[in-house]
């Protein structure tokens, strides 16, 4: 039988046990700071200068400045603003690398909202946005975005005196 003097079996057995848990050990990916990257997603939308014309989705996903690919699920919810009821759900394909798009008609012109579900493995991210279809719809749009703003203005600067 084989023995092992044991000034060296002690020595022996913690470098075998810490080349074995080194081994199995999973280093978290981290940015410069540290940090998890953060999964960038634009959501962008092709608004139809009238109704029965087809608007274009697309989700550009990135991570670092490089497209991310492994999205398990990219879908986009579209309905008309205060009808959340009438929610049409639309599939999106990767058109290129990270780059996810749908397209769908719509019937009716006004203003609508869209909201992108990106499913990867680390992530689930929602992001929206409101779109016109019809000259008139975006012509209201911006009256709305444009108040809107003014009124953020003011009440920026009602918090500086």
């Amino acid at each position: 039988m084989f023995t092992i003097n044991r000034a060296i079996r002690v020595p022996l057995i913690v470098l075998i046990l810490a080349f074995i848990c080194g081994c199995t050990a999973q280093v978290p990916v981290s940015d410069r700071n540290g940090l998890k990257p953060h999964l960038n997603v634009d959501l962008q939308v092709t608004s139809a200068t009238d109704a029965y014309h087809t608007n274009k989705f697309s989700i550009l996903l990135t991570q670092e400045d490089v497209p991310y690919r492994d999205a398990a699920q990219v879908q986009f919810e579209v309905w008309p603003e205060g009808n959340k009821d009438a929610v049409i759900k639309v599939d999106g394909k990767q058109s290129s690398s990270g780059l996810y798009t749908a397209s769908y008609s719509f019937s009716e012109e006004g203003i609508y909202i869209v909201k992108g579900h990106v499913s990867t493995q680390e992530y689930q991210v929602m992001p929206s946005k409101r779109f016109a279809v019809g000259n008139k719809a975006v012509e209201e749009l911006i009256a709305q975005e444009q108040a809107s703003e003014s009124e953020m203005d003011h009440t920026h600067a009602e918090h500086h005196h």
